[in-house]
């Protein structure tokens, strides 16, 4: 995907274990377009899903991830 143009890769300057990835912007339109919404829509689309990622890591961290596997949704 970075030969294609679709991701760069950084190592962080603390720990060059961690390898962040990115898209690129090219990459990051054609996901936009793809998804047939509006660039508004689409930004609150993904704030929405990366509050729901911190969300889910608080209950992980907390010791709570197992106990909502079960919950209804």
């Amino acid at each position: 995907m970075e030969q294609a143009g679709l991701v760069t890769r950084t190592r962080e300057m603390v720990d060059q274990r961690v390898v962040n990835v990115a898209l690129t912007p090219q990459a990051r339109a054609d996901v936009v377009d793809s998804t047939g919404l509006e660039d508004a829509s689409f930004h609150e689309l993904r704030t929405a899903l990366r509050n729901l990622m911190r969300a889910l890591d608080d209950d992980t961290e907390a010791g709570m991830g197992a106990a909502c596997a079960d919950d209804p949704v």
